[in-house]
């Protein structure tokens, strides 16, 4: 079936976006809630699978991604530098953009591959492919990424502090925003270190929606 303009027109759309609204868990811990969204064109083939890393695509959506990531690389250099992550409809805007590019920068050379590319859209699709107990992991490990600035495996205060600063911008004074990153810390830090580790993180998020706002609307 031949494809209209509009779908075509969709197909070559992408879309980030952050929820800046704030989840509350049971325990009282306000935790913000990240939405990254990808729109793309259907497809109506039912081609026979292969395997790319830890994820299943079949050989047509390989395709139609290979070529979303051409588009994006301007330069044809085979990778997607800061500008060309930023020309994307959606990230110029997005509060969190580059926070989203360096966790995609798995090697952290200042741009994404086509691996690293596909790697970090995987982690969202599973609510189109049967998530597992391990896609829910990868999810919560991408947004804990998304805090853990140094990537030393921990949020500090001051890396909360400038990731919901980002997200919320001038809708909070600092004096407000530092009292919540406070109780954040004190109600999550269990080790009593003044860091949250990933296992606290999950443990705070659990009782929220942030596992389900991390589910990424991808049709290929």
């Amino acid at each position: 079936m031949q494809q209209s303009r509009a779908s075509r027109e969709r197909s070559d759309s992408f879309d980030f976006q952050i929820n800046r609204n704030i989840a509350t868990s049971e325990s009282g811990a306000n935790i913000p809630q990240i939405t990254i969204s990808t729109i793309s064109s259907n497809s109506e083939s039912d081609l026979s699978h292969i395997e790319f890393e830890d994820v299943i695509f079949t050989r047509e959506e390989l395709d139609r991604l290979r070529k979303r990531f051409q588009k994006i690389d301007a330069d044809s250099s085979g990778k997607i530098d800061k500008i060309e992550f930023f020309s994307i409809p959606g990230v110029a805007n997005n509060p969190l953009g580059m926070r989203i590019m360096d966790v995609l920068d798995s090697d952290k050379n200042g741009m994404i591959s086509f691996d690293e590319f596909i790697n970090g859209l995987s982690i969202f699709l599973t609510a189109n492919k049967g998530g597992s107990s391990v896609d829910k992991n990868e999810k919560l490990k991408f947004a804990f990424k998304i805090f853990d600035i140094d990537n030393d495996g921990y949020i500090s205060n001051g890396e909360l502090f400038v990731v919901l600063k980002m997200m919320i911008g001038e809708n909070i004074s600092d004096n407000d925003l530092q009292d919540l990153v406070d109780r954040t810390i004190t109600e999550a830090d269990v080790e009593y270190d003044q860091r949250i580790s990933f296992e606290e993180f999950v443990n705070v998020i659990k009782t929220t929606d942030v596992e389900k706002s991390l589910t990424l609307n991808f049709d290929i």
